[in-house]
């Protein structure tokens, strides 16, 4: 019977000190973030993912929901094999490429957070079940500073001089350019057609889709959509990866 998992794995740092108080106010995404993102040295010999992701999980002790194609039509193989070798990487940099070894082509894998800060890892059509809506103020993207090409002279110099001037009726011609409707319309089709461009509804995916709602966007869509869209809220900072690492 062969070895399932042969790991040679240092970590640089702590195991997670479990029994520390966690401070009510840190979102338990963040806490989970910063255990992922601290460096790791490990060695997969032939190892199947269903014991990496149990030794990631007491490594780290952040908890991680896996959907198995035992649980449905779309999901990872338990007994899937990696070798791989990484030195000094993050963590979920080293979850990442495990799964970019043992995902399908036709269905490839990812990663994503619940709010109760589990990570969620599987194909993405199994994720797509946890979309969810946010709101994206785009405002600041969508207005435009009207460019006047056709500028009148107002005799500036011959005031300084003291020449006097007349007064002038100033009359700007101003170009024509697109709605503001128009110009969320176009930023839709280019989020649709950059980010995941399978999934949307519009490009005939099931994963997420996008409305325009009083100038703002409303996208209902999985969690690792909406990171690429906005970035996440919850990213650790520095001093609390540091703080993970004690």
């Amino acid at each position: 019977m062969r070895t399932r998992l042969a790991v040679s794995a240092v970590l640089l740092l702590a195991l997670p000190a479990i029994a520390q108080p966690r401070r009510s106010a840190e979102d338990p995404r963040t806490a989970a973030l910063a255990q992922l993102l601290q460096p790791a040295t490990a060695e997969f010999d032939d190892a199947s993912l269903e014991d990496i992701v149990t030794y990631i999980q007491q490594v780290t002790g952040v908890s991680i929901d896996p959907v198995w194609d035992d649980r449905g039509a779309a999901g990872l193989a338990r007994d899937a094999s990696v070798t791989m070798h990484v030195d000094g990487l993050p963590m979920l940099t080293v979850i990442e490429r495990v799964l970019d070894k043992t995902d399908s082509d036709f269905d490839p894998a990812t990663w994503q957070f619940a709010e109760s800060g589990v990570l969620e890892i599987g194909p993405r059509s199994a994720l797509n079940r946890h979309a969810y809506p946010r709101i994206y103020d785009v405002h600041d993207l969508v207005f435009e500073i009207p460019d006047f090409t056709d500028v009148p002279d107002l005799e500036l110099g011959r005031i300084v001089q003291g020449q006097g001037g007349s007064r002038q009726d100033v009359e700007l011609d101003v170009p024509a350019s697109k709605s503001e409707a128009e110009r969320l319309d176009d930023l839709v089709g280019l989020i649709e057609s950059t980010v995941e461009f399978d999934q949307w509804r519009d490009n005939g995916g099931d994963g997420a889709d996008i409305s325009i709602y009083r100038g703002s966007l409303l996208v209902r869509a999985p969690g690792y959509i909406h990171r690429q869209i906005g970035g996440v809220t919850y990213w650790p900072t520095p001093a609390q990866v540091r703080r993970a690492a004690r």
